[in-house]
């Protein structure tokens, strides 16, 4: 996740020396600062819904006999008891 936040420049890795120089620039200026801040949210909301999504594409590549019900994957309706196996 670290990657794709530096390929959307959303995040500023440095090492422990140049962190407290890194974090004072940050605090103070607004304007990266802000940029960064709305980076970071953007790069976020590209990847809502990227777990559903995997395991929609993970689902169509079981037999159908291995498919879940429409409730989700591990739903409590869709899981058998110890007796029901």
């Amino acid at each position: 996740m670290v990657n794709l936040f530096r390929a959307n420049d959303a995040v500023r890795v440095v090492g422990p020396a140049e962190l407290p120089l890194c974090l004072l620039d940050v605090l103070s200026n607004e304007t990266d600062r802000a940029t960064l801040g709305k980076r970071g949210l953007e790069t976020l909301r590209s990847q809502r819904g990227a777990t559903e999504r995997t395991l929609e594409s993970l689902q169509k590549l079981l037999p159908s006999s291995h498919s879940h019900d429409s409730q989700g994957v591990g739903s409590s309706t869709s899981r058998q008891s110890p007796g029901q196996l």
